[in-house]
């Protein structure tokens, strides 16, 4: 992909902002016929983008009536590839939230998304090597599920519940008797 600047338009925001292939967003100048019958020109400028809490570049777009925070992500993806496909969301090749380039980005599902997370080593799962209660994630002690291979699951904290569920029930028959 070349690293021409593209601009399109913003869906749902046409005269107002255009988005770029390489992942910036800008206004549009443009004429407002004021309240008290003025007419005014706002000049296009390229909006620096702030950071959501969880990293990704975001940018407050605003026309007469409406406002909104927009991920530049997917204001890139509904520009130049279109609707996000139902069941789908916006997806970073590269694994870097902070990279909003068209050829990094694409609509994929959940389960692709965060398998991408594991192949980048983004996914703070996979960092974690004990369990809440303290066991290792070891070969003896993990247990994974086939329908859910991503899955990991501590077999002493299982063996614990069971056990602990073995005596509730004991418990209950001894009082009942």
């Amino acid at each position: 992909m070349s690293n021409e600047e593209e601009w399109r338009n913003v869906p749902g925001w046409e005269g107002f902002y255009q988005v770029s292939n390489l992942g910036n967003v800008r206004s549009v100048t443009r004429s407002v016929t004021r309240k008290d019958v003025q007419l005014r020109t706002y000049q296009g400028k390229l909006l620096r983008p702030g950071t959501n809490r969880i990293g990704y570049p975001v940018v407050v777009l605003s026309r007469p009536g409406r406002t909104i925070t927009a991920k530049v992500h997917r204001l890139v993806l509904l520009a130049f590839v279109g609707p996000c496909p139902s069941g789908n969301e916006a997806c970073h090749n590269n694994g870097n939230r902070q990279d909003a380039r068209l050829e990094n980005l694409r609509w994929d599902t959940r389960s692709g998304n965060q398998l991408d997370r594991r192949k980048h080593g983004t996914d703070h799962q996979v960092r974690k090597t004990h369990c809440p209660q303290g066991h290792p994630y070891d070969e003896q002690n993990t247990k994974v599920i086939p329908s859910r291979p991503t899955a990991r699951y501590c077999r002493q904290c299982h063996r614990d519940r069971s056990e602990n569920r073995w005596h509730t029930l004991k418990n209950k028959e001894n009082t009942n008797a």
